[in-house]
């Protein structure tokens, strides 16, 4: 599986779809994926919008963007 194909769902606004190729890559530590997820949660696209939920997952994801 592409981990990439998250990126390609959520410009498609194929929320369910990007959900699903995201969440696992997010759960693995890529930084894209938890940004993405974050963004879904902070916007409520594809699930509930949940705030605390969202600044968890663009908090694992900053210091990785720095390291890379």
């Amino acid at each position: 599986m592409n981990k990439k194909l998250f990126g390609v769902s959520f410009a498609q606004k194929k929320y369910d779809l990007a959900l699903k190729y995201c969440q696992p890559a997010a759960e693995q530590g890529d930084p894209e994926a938890q940004y993405y997820l974050g963004l879904m949660y902070n916007k409520g696209f594809g699930l509930k919008q949940d705030y605390t939920e969202a600044m968890k997952w663009y908090l694992k994801a900053v210091p990785m963007v720095f390291i890379l």
